[in-house]
């Protein structure tokens, strides 16, 4: 039976060789969260991350996990989700696992015009009121330093992925094609 386990240790320890001196009889690990606190590193602090695993002993087995999600079709009026921030987004996708088409309306733009009103500010100082660090696709935390956890893996691992790295956020567009999900910006 698999056993959970938690423990921080600084950024450049190695797992494997951490797990060898303080776990000895884990022959196997699935990692279930990592999250990097880098408070203070300008400072020098050093960096440590926090993992969460999942570990098996000699003669254990990892149990498969798989969702089944009730196909619940089209419902009658399309949820409308405010904000194409993570929370809108793995709204949307939660509605896809069902079946159920969704709408997600954003008060800002897309990311890559996003980008350059925000270059402005932090240039120029030029201030938009509709598209800035707060507003628009990816939302606040499009331009954080990384410090979002979830515990949703599935669907983080579907879609956080492609959305960490700003490149294939025209990707993630086209994904959202094969995803039952309308977006509609500048609203």
């Amino acid at each position: 039976m698999a056993e959970k386990i938690q423990f921080t240790i600084d950024f450049d320890i190695d797992l494997d060789q951490y797990l060898e001196v303080h776990f000895p009889l884990v022959v196997d690990y699935h990692i279930l969260s990592k999250a990097l606190d880098a408070r203070g590193a300008n400072r020098g602090k050093k960096p440590r991350y926090t993992y969460h695993l999942d570990t098996i002993k000699e003669g254990e087995r990892f149990q498969r996990k798989n969702e089944v999600f009730k196909d619940l079709g089209p419902l009658k009026t399309k949820p409308i989700i405010v904000g194409a921030g993570p929370g809108g987004l793995f709204a949307a996708l939660r509605f896809q696992d069902y079946g159920v088409p969704s709408i997600i309306i954003e008060r800002g733009d897309r990311a890559h015009r996003r980008m350059i009103h925000i270059a402005k500010f932090w240039r120029y100082g030029e201030f938009d009121t509709e598209n800035n660090v707060c507003y628009g696709e990816g939302g606040a935390g499009l331009f954080s330093d990384g410090k979002l956890i979830t515990r949703v893996l599935p669907m983080c691992n579907t879609l956080w992925i492609a959305w960490s790295i700003l490149v294939p956020l025209k990707k993630l567009r086209i994904f959202q094609i094969h995803i039952l999900v309308q977006i509609k910006f500048d609203c």
